[in-house]
């Protein structure tokens, strides 16, 4: 009864979170959102896990000693806010794709990203096994299936290439110097051709790369300022990790690529807006 009950709270909280938010992200412009190169749950949830630290044993004050003035205001209220809204969205968004019928997608554009997928696939895995990090992204990338998973698995690969180029470009049978910027273009043709086959645009699946975005930026505006309050404390820095690093903690700890229900307790390619060790 206490779960349920506390479930139920956690789902109330993050929807008037999302509806206190919901103009702000819509309003975002175009120019200033990021490509959707990771998980939004994770990266909500390792938001939510930064915000606990930075408010245990009286930190909180610290933290408020710097706002308004070396940083935003209110950031940690804002970054909780902003990744409760994204949990709503995720569930939302879930919703609307379940929902969404008459897909069109060009079939030879599809054909192309699957190639291209696969190839990018088998660079990664080869070069990269042994990479405990890269292997549970490739081994999720691989779960993928549909139009929105494969355009979300092609910027996911892209994010790889960028942090691993080097690397990658040594492998002469499946490394295609053009797959990166090919996969980024064909991605984002196959999710314009999904969202134009709808006879109404899927309101939640658009915010998800406004409100990635806003999460990015907010814990790393919380990981700045930790950066000075604990610059002569190491072992307290260390519990302010970068975006990715978080994320594939909370992907460890779940044990999968968290798709569960929003009532769930929280615990947040190229460098994704919230940063990158």
């Amino acid at each position: 009864m206490a779960s349920s009950k506390k479930s139920a709270a956690n789902v109330d909280s993050h929807v008037k979170s999302f509806a206190l938010l919901k103009e702000r992200l819509a309003s975002l412009p175009e120019d200033e959102t990021v490509a959707m190169n990771a998980d939004l749950e994770l990266a909500a949830t390792a938001g939510l896990v930064l915000v606990d630290r930075a408010r245990a044993d009286g930190r909180a004050e610290l933290f408020a000693l710097l706002e308004g003035k070396l940083m935003e205001a209110d950031v940690l209220a804002k970054l909780e806010r902003t990744c409760e809204a994204a949990l709503h969205i995720v569930v939302e968004s879930a919703r609307e794709e379940a929902a969404q019928t008459g897909v069109k997608v060009d079939p030879a554009t599809v054909d192309r990203a699957n190639e291209v997928k696969r190839r990018m696939l088998k660079c990664a895995s080869y070069i990269l096994e042994g990479n405990e990090e890269a292997e549970r992204e490739i081994a999720d990338i691989r779960r993928g299936a549909g139009y929105l998973d494969t355009s979300r698995d092609l910027v996911r690969l892209a994010g790889l290439y960028d942090v691993h180029l080097k690397a990658l470009a040594k492998d002469p049978k499946n490394y295609v110097a053009t797959d990166h910027d090919e996969a980024l273009r064909l991605a984002k043709s196959i999710r314009d051709q999904y969202r134009a086959s709808q006879s109404s645009a899927g309101t939640f699946i658009a915010l998800q790369p406004k409100v990635f975005t806003e999460v990015g930026r907010l814990y790393n505006e919380v990981r700045a300022a930790a950066a000075f309050i604990f610059r002569n404390r190491p072992s307290a820095l260390a519990e302010f990790e970068a975006l990715r690093t978080a994320m594939a903690t909370v992907k460890g700890r779940s044990g999968s690529s968290s798709k569960e229900s929003e009532g769930g307790s929280p615990e947040p390619a190229k460098p994704v807006q919230g940063g990158e060790d």
